[in-house]
């Protein structure tokens, strides 16, 4: 596959899951700022991350519309738009290298993040993927860097990707194992003081929301990487789609808690209703339950277990 024709499956590609992320981050942020209707402090660190994350998935698709644009019609001979297209130096390419690399350490930043309030906040179980993180970010930046600096060259671009995308997908799956592990020793601690019905209604389908989010995530990173060492096109067709795909994955986390979180309040107040048909008439819901979008809490031994989707 030529690099333009990649460079055009890349852009109606992205167009369409922006797209889809623009609708979500918007259902997400509302779900997010709905918490102070049920008295609940609003999750700043998620609002903010949203908020970034879109700026990020427009700023690449205004980039990419660009360098479309720039290719294929102020160039009009394809040579010459070949040459343009596979010319890393240009302002156009660094700009970027710079967005999609921020926007991948955003999302290991989501993931660790995670794994530390599953884990009680105990940071020195996070620092492995949290060096792992870092160690990608340098190996990132620096090749932005080279790329603006001419340094940059086919081999670099081999060299320097491998790190960035391994180090990343070693944090990200660091961290989905620790959060699994963490899940699995909870299950084990709470089949002693809860019953195995209301355990599985309050516990394994948010868990599972985190799992596969985390999941999706690390299995997207080893397909990268997996493309950038056959050395095809298909890796621009990939960083494309990188920004609004990890936008999606961290929204779909906010929105998937909700809707479960809200069927689980309506099915709880259904039952009470019919418990007490012969008293009331009727029964006023109970929206509490929605406050588990953000954790989820059951007591063991008068202490409390938390764990914390976002």
């Amino acid at each position: 596959m030529q690099i333009d024709v990649a460079e055009l499956a890349g852009i109606a590609t992205e167009g369409v899951l922006y797209g889809v992320f623009l609708v979500l981050d918007i259902a997400a942020l509302y779900i997010l700022f709905r918490r102070r209707d049920y008295h609940k402090h609003i999750n700043i660190l998620m609002v903010v991350a949203a908020i970034i994350m879109f700026l990020l998935s427009t700023a690449q698709f205004v980039v990419d519309t660009t360098t479309v644009f720039v290719g294929f019609i102020a160039i009009s001979d394809r040579p010459h738009r070949l040459e343009y297209l596979s010319d890393l130096t240009e302002p156009v390419f660094a700009a970027r290298h710079a967005i999609y690399f921020t926007m991948m350490i955003v999302g290991d930043a989501i993931v660790i993040y995670r794994c530390y309030v599953v884990w009680g906040h105990n940071l020195k179980v996070v620092i492995l993927p949290i060096l792992c993180s870092l160690g990608s970010a340098a190996c990132a930046y620096q090749t932005i860097w080279a790329i603006r600096h001419g340094s940059f060259n086919a081999k670099l671009e081999l060299n320097m990707g491998f790190p960035i995308f391994s180090l990343s997908f070693g944090a990200n799956a660091i961290a989905t194992t620790l959060i699994a592990y963490k899940i699995c020793m909870t299950h084990r601690q709470l089949k002693k003081t809860m019953t195995m019905a209301s355990y599985h209604d309050s516990l394994l389908p948010t868990a599972r929301i985190i799992i596969e989010s985390g999941a999706i995530n690390t299995a997207y990173l080893l397909v990268y990487m997996i493309i950038l060492y056959n050395n095809t096109s298909g890796v621009q067709i990939l960083a494309s789609i990188v920004t609004p795909f990890v936008g999606i994955i961290f929204t779909m986390v906010i929105i998937r808690a909700a809707l479960l979180a809200d069927r689980k309040a309506a099915d709880d107040s259904t039952v009470r209703d019919r418990q007490m048909q012969p008293r009331l008439a009727t029964t006023q819901p109970d929206t509490s339950q929605r406050a588990s979008v953000f954790w989820i809490s059951t007591a063991e031994n008068a202490s409390m277990v938390k764990v914390t989707v976002a």
